[in-house]
């Protein structure tokens, strides 16, 4: 199967949104459990999640732009994730 320019760019796109969700996640958990001081296990829900908001929100808004919005649902990108 060979790719078109668009769906080489959509693929990129979702792969920038992944690594910035995991950097997110990451970043965020360090900064919760070292520097705040909160338990691992509330500052990992929040980091978590945090990561999720950020990547649903950038996969609609960018990669997946000109798909349907009810493509999108939240609770559905979440149970995915």
């Amino acid at each position: 199967m060979k790719l078109d320019h668009s769906s080489i760019r959509r693929i990129m796109r979702f792969v920038t949104v992944g690594a910035s969700g995991a950097i997110l996640d990451v970043g965020l958990l360090l900064i919760l459990v070292e520097w705040v001081h909160w338990p691992v296990l509330v500052a990992n829900v929040c980091s978590v999640s945090a990561a999720i908001v950020n990547n649903y929100v950038w996969n609609r808004r960018w990669t997946f732009r000109d798909r349907e919005a009810a493509a999108f649902s939240f609770g559905r990108f979440v149970l995915i994730s």
